[in-house]
Formats: C-alpha cells, sequence, structure tokens
C-alpha cells in the first residue's frame, strides 16, 4: 500500500474551468482512466476475489476505486445485475461531475463481476483491512476547527452547539454579508461522516455603494481562502467522535453549567446536525 495517493479531483470540467483548476482536473482524470482499465483487467480475468481486489485498492486507493465504481453504477445498463445495496452505496458516493464527463474511465466490467467487485471493496473498507493514509477517526482535526474558523474570521463566525439538540453550526457574530455551514455526510456501510463546509449569502436584495461592493468583495474572499482550507483538512471521522465534539463545543462555551436547558442558542443554520 502506498504512503500517499494522488487525489481524486471532485467537481466537474465546468468548475474546473472556472476555478482556474484545470491541472488537477486532468490529473485525475488520467489517474482515474488507468485505474478503471486495472479494474476491468482483473475483474475479467478473476472473477474478483477479496486478494485481487484488495490489490487494486492498495495500488490506486480506496477513494479512487469507489469514485470509479460509483460513477459506473450511475451511468446505467446494469440493470438486474446490481444489488439495491450497492446502488445506494454508489447514490451516497455524491459525484458533481455529469455523467458524460465519467463515460471516459467507468470500467467495463461485466455487470455481475461490478456488483461482486463493489461488494468485495466495501467489506474490506468496513473490516478496515484497507489501512490508506488517511484522516479518519482524528479527533484533533475535529479540536481545531473552532480556532481555525475563529482566527481565519476575526471572531466574526465561530462554532457554537446546542447541549439539548447536539448540533453544531456556524455563528454569524456580525451583519457581515455571508455566513458557514457545516454539512455531515455519513456513510452507512462503515458509520464514518464526512464534514463538508460551504458557504452562503447573509444579506439579499441591498444596494451598495462602491466601499459596500468592496466590502462584500473582501469578506467574499475571505470566506474562499477559508472553505479551502477546510476543504484540504479532509475531516473524516465516526460519529460517535462527532457526538463528542459536539459536546466539548457545548462545554466550551460561556455561561455552559453542564445542565440541560430548552433554551435556544443562536439561529440554527440548516447544517450539521447530530
Amino acid at each position: 500500500m502506498k504512503n500517499k495517493y494522488p487525489d481524486v479531483y471532485r467537481h466537474s470540467y465546468m468548475y474546473a474551468r472556472h476555478s482556474d483548476e484545470l491541472e488537477p482536473w486532468a490529473r485525475s482524470l488520467a489517474e482515474n482512466v488507468v485505474c478503471a482499465k486495472a479494474i476491468d483487467r482483473t475483474a475479467k480475468e478473476n472473477h474478483p476475489d477479496k486478494d485481487a481486489v484488495r490489490g487494486i485498492i492498495d495500488e490506486y486507493g480506496y477513494e479512487r476505486v469507489a469514485w470509479i465504481l460509483a460513477a459506473t453504477v450511475r451511468v446505467g445498463g446494469h440493470e438486474g445485475h446490481i444489488s439495491e445495496q450497492n446502488k445506494v452505496w454508489a447514490v451516497g458516493m455524491e459525484i458533481p461531475a455529469p455523467r458524460t464527463e465519467t463515460l471516459d474511465y467507468i470500467t467495463e466490467a461485466p455487470p455481475k463481476a461490478l456488483d461482486a467487485f463493489i461488494t468485495l471493496t466495501c467489506q474490506l473498507r468496513q473490516e478496515q483491512e484497507l489501512e490508506e493514509p488517511g484522516p479518519e477517526h482524528n479527533m484533533e482535526r475535529l479540536r481545531a476547527l473552532p480556532r481555525i474558523i475563529a482566527d481565519s474570521t476575526g471572531g466574526k463566525l465561530r462554532c457554537a452547539a446546542n447541549s439539548f439538540s447536539g448540533g453544531v453550526y456556524i455563528v454569524a457574530e456580525d451583519t457581515g454579508f455571508f455566513g458557514m455551514d457545516i454539512h455531515k455526510h455519513l456513510d452507512w456501510r462503515n458509520g464514518l461522516c464526512q464534514l463538508q463546509f460551504t458557504g452562503y449569502p447573509r444579506t439579499m436584495g441591498v444596494q451598495l455603494q462602491a466601499s459596500g461592493m468592496q466590502e462584500v468583495a473582501s469578506q467574499a474572499e475571505q470566506l474562499a481562502a477559508l472553505l479551502t482550507r477546510l476543504e484540504q483538512e479532509n475531516i473524516i471521522v465516526t460519529e460517535d467522535e462527532l457526538s463528542q465534539w459536539a459536546r466539548e463545543v457545548t462545554e466550551s462555551q460561556p455561561g455552559h453549567t453542564g445542565q440541560k436547558t430548552e433554551q435556544a442558542g443562536p439561529e440554527q443554520s440548516p447544517g450539521l446536525t447530530m
């Protein structure tokens, strides 16, 4: 198993072009094509067994293998051969690229072999036989979140929580133009949660003079830098660890007495809920 795998680019070509990220998009596409061909060879030469699947994942990494398998299921044409469980798993991968963009790297494995490959891939992940380096179960990344968010915004955005609901979310301390949400994506097969951070406009329909526009641009740039940093953290933890972190955030809030209360805190965004 490699110590580090090339990143899987998770956005569309149009996003890459507008974000000046065509180089990482192209690198990831090339890796996807090579990986898909390796899956094809394995699936055709040996009806896939666990060791064969493990070999592919060791070479290319679970993230890329899972991405290609899910993209292949999403394209369709395997009716009656892919189990409902594996279909649900594929949908849960949340691939943002249009189906036409994934045609270059979908696997041509026979449908039954594809289904078996997906099942074995998920089993290996679930059994934790894959010790791929990564941030899983890393509480330090979670505990650093409040500091990163507060420091990056001069304290204008911060993590908050309600002890009675267990929810953790982002609070805006002023009337700035932007806010931020935390979203939780749960992989039900292995109980792991990936955190995703998104920004949103807080003020709509306001006419701005030049100074106001400059302030919006400044805040947007600041928020973009913060979201980029948080995305690079790639926080993946268990649900228990996420709940533990929510309790820690609650207990760190000023005035917390350790008693459960039914009084709502700051208005909760539609972000992370436990």
